[in-house]
C-alpha cells in the first residue's frame, strides 16, 4: 500500500471526514457540491460565505474520505491477491517437488525388493551389498534413507 493513499486517509479521519452526516442531502447533490469543491481554487472558496462554503467543504471532505478508503482497500486486495497467487505458485512448486520425491522412493522400494526377492528365490538367506550397489547405487540409498528422516 501506498504511504501516501495512507497519509492521506488518515489526514481525513483527523478531519473527521467520516463522520461528516450528509444524509439529509441527496446523493446527486453530495456530488454536485464535492464536484463544485474541486474544481475551486482555495481563494474562491475563501470568498464565499459560510453559509455556501460550509456545504461544500463537507460534501468534498466525506467524497474525498470515501474515495481514499476505497483506494485503499483496492491496494489492500491486490497486495492480498498478489501474496495469495505467490503462496500457491510456491506451494504448487513444492507439492510438486514432494510427488517427484514419492515416486522416486516408491521406485526405490520397488528396486529393493524385487533384489531382496530374487534373492529369497534363490534361497539365499542374505542379500549382497555388491548387487544393490550395482543396481541401484549405495550413495543413491543412502540419500533416499536420510531425506526420509
Amino acid at each position: 500500500m501506498s504511504s501516501k493513499h495512507l497519509a492521506r486517509f488518515e489526514l481525513l479521519e483527523r478531519l473527521g471526514a467520516g463522520e461528516v452526516d450528509l444524509s439529509a442531502l441527496p446523493p446527486s447533490r453530495q456530488r454536485l457540491l464535492a464536484a463544485r469543491a474541486r474544481r475551486m481554487t482555495p481563494q474562491a472558496l475563501r470568498r464565499m460565505g459560510p453559509e455556501r462554503r460550509y456545504p461544500i467543504l463537507l460534501a468534498f471532505l466525506a467524497e474525498a474520505h470515501i474515495d481514499r478508503g476505497d483506494e485503499l482497500l483496492s491496494q489492500y486486495e491486490r497486495a492480498l491477491g498478489h501474496v495469495w497467487r505467490n503462496a500457491n505458485r510456491k506451494l504448487d512448486d513444492l507439492r510438486k517437488d514432494t510427488d517427484h520425491d514419492k515416486a522416486a522412493l516408491a521406485s526405490l522400494g520397488v528396486r529393493l525388493s524385487r533384489i531382496v526377492l530374487a534373492a529369497h528365490r534363490a534361497g539365499e538367506q542374505t542379500v549382497e551389498i555388491a548387487e544393490i550397489e550395482h543396481d541401484i547405487g549405495l550413495d543413491r540409498l543412502k540419500a533416499a534413507v536420510e531425506s526420509d528422516q
